[in-house]
């Protein structure tokens, strides 16, 4: 069976130190990786974090201009035009907050910080007026949830 041989940071020379970084399993094993891997990793989670933002400031437009009303073959209805006008926005906030999540993940170096929806509702939560937060973005989703009924039926094929 292959032996591991681990080096301390100081048993390093310093060429190497400069060009690896180091990470412990929760096992206590060490592991050393090249630096450039590391940011490269950093800098996926920090373009996945801006595209997701990206995206999610797409819905916000697409809701408040009533884009979405573009991909229906026919107008759905008050209540779905209000529903879609409430539910996009709602769903492009609460996905630019999960971008944001992973773009601080991305500037801090803790790529395994980066936290889904369920962290970023989680973080809703722990704000001073946590609850009434939820509540709006709960509102929205529900809002979104009923348009795409009205999309599946008049969805443009």
């Amino acid at each position: 069976m292959p032996s591991l041989t681990t080096t301390t940071a100081r048993e390093q020379p310093p060429a190497a130190r400069d060009s690896t970084a180091t990470a412990t399993t929760g096992s206590g094993v060490t592991v050393v990786i090249g630096r450039g891997l590391v940011r490269g990793v950093v800098g996926v989670v920090g373009a996945v974090g801006v595209a997701i933002i990206a995206v999610g400031g797409y819905h916000v437009y697409k809701g408040v201009t009533r884009k979405f009303l573009d991909d229906l073959e026919e107008h759905p209805g008050r209540l779905a035009t209000v529903a879609g006008m409430v539910g996009y926005p709602a769903k492009g906030g609460v996905l630019a907050l999960v971008g944001a999540f992973f773009v601080i993940a991305a500037v801090q170096h803790q790529s395994s910080e980066a936290d889904g929806l369920d962290g970023a509702l989680k973080s809703l939560r722990d704000e001073p007026f946590g609850p009434a937060l939820l509540t709006v973005v709960a509102a929205g989703l529900v809002a979104f949830g009923l348009y795409c009924f009205s999309r599946a039926r008049h969805q443009r094929i």
